[in-house]
């Protein structure tokens, strides 16, 4: 993959998980890029094993860097995030 393309997936301030997810089951997206989903790494993970989708993620856990490994979706964990950020307010 020459790019990576990230998307974030909160219900609130994005797309939702499930449409996100869905949308790395075609198999052209992971043919030309290599998708970035921000977001909970639980919530996402439950949902896909919930939309029963055969997707291998490799999830950026704090600390880590970005793989070279650019063959399976990444899922960048909201968790990695220190700061809290206010909703409703321009940050």
């Amino acid at each position: 993959h020459p790019f990576r393309i990230a998307r974030g997936c909160l219900p609130a301030a994005g797309i939702g998980p499930e449409i996100a997810l869905k949308s790395l089951a075609d198999k052209e997206t992971n043919r030309i890029c290599q998708p970035v989903l921000i977001g909970d790494g639980e919530i996402l993970l439950e949902t896909a094993r919930k939309l029963d989708l055969d997707l291998e993620f490799i999830r950026i856990k704090q600390g880590e860097d970005f793989p070279e490994n650019k063959s399976s979706p990444l899922i960048y964990d909201l968790q990695n995030i220190a700061e809290s950020f206010p909703t409703g307010k321009d940050n």
